[in-house]
């Protein structure tokens, strides 16, 4: 056999494998049980004003071996807008046909994030969903499938989990607390006192400069993403300890959450200069 002919069979057989690798990957991807598209207008559950399906996710969430659907839809002055309002997760019972959701309350941002898994323990995947918001952070929801019906396990006011107060001090110092991880510790911030100095927060002999911008704040989550777990996934969040006006990042905690008994037990807390702030 000349070399041509070889050439010709490899290609053959290559344009062969290329194929079936993808027929065999179109097997493997899930297939939505009903119509959707990212941006089409959502009408089947009754709304005072439109909606359009902003992010969607197929999993099967009741162990019924049958895909259902996550669908997150929200309110937008328009199809093509970033940023939207009033945002809920519906759920699409793939077995049954059903349509329920979550209510959600007081949920906008953009870029929607859907995540599936064993938030809880009890082997069946729950929901996370992440957003941006316009002050460049993050904010989450999370729900589980209770009965059929959708049950909010972190809400609106668990994004505010981890709140630090503080004080600036003569000498390039901090002082930061926090009463739920009875922490009240003082940073050194002399690798900072350029920056600091130049932001006008100390004067070049270390001095502190008192006005509104130079005040201690929390941000909102900067980071979020799944971690592993004994008998379930947590959160692993990350958030900044920062000047008021943004300019100054003082310190950065992340903090790993496990949902027990009903409820958020922080599992890890770290933070870059402090360290371990549970022991």
């Amino acid at each position: 056999m000349n070399r041509r002919n070889i050439i010709i069979i490899l290609i053959v057989i290559g344009v062969i494998a290329f194929a079936l690798s993808k027929i065999d990957n179109k097997e493997k991807d899930p297939q939505p049980p009903i119509q959707i598209e990212i941006g089409q207008e959502f009408t089947a559950l009754e709304s005072s004003n439109t909606q359009y399906v902003l992010n969607y996710k197929i999993a099967d969430l009741n162990g019924d071996s049958v895909n259902d659907v996550v669908i997150l839809v929200g309110e937008k002055e328009s199809a093509d807008t970033n940023n939207a309002q009033n945002v809920d997760i519906v759920f699409y019972d793939g077995a049954i046909q059903k349509y329920n959701n979550a209510n959600l309350k007081k949920l906008e941002g953009e870029s929607p994030r859907i995540e599936t898994a064993d938030l809880t323990g009890d082997s069946y995947a729950d929901i996370l969903v992440i957003l941006n918001t316009k002050e460049k952070a993050k904010t989450i929801r999370a729900v589980t499938l209770e009965n059929g019906n959708l049950k909010e396990i972190f809400k609106a006011k668990d994004n505010q989990f981890i709140r630090f107060t503080g004080n600036f001090i003569d000498g390039f110092k901090v002082t930061l607390s926090n009463r739920r991880l009875n922490i009240n510790k003082e940073i050194d911030l002399a690798s900072l006192s350029d920056i600091l100095v130049e932001n006008k927060v100390f004067d070049t002999s270390g001095k502190y400069i008192d006005n509104e911008n130079n005040k201690i704040k929390t941000t909102d989550f900067v980071e979020v993403e799944l971690v592993q777990l004994s008998g379930s996934m947590g959160i692993k969040t990350k958030q900044r300890i920062v000047t008021v006006d943004g300019k100054n990042i003082i310190e950065e905690i992340s903090i790993i959450w496990k949902y027990e008994d009903g409820k958020w037990q922080i599992k890890e807390a770290i933070g870059l200069k402090l360290g371990n702030l549970l022991y």
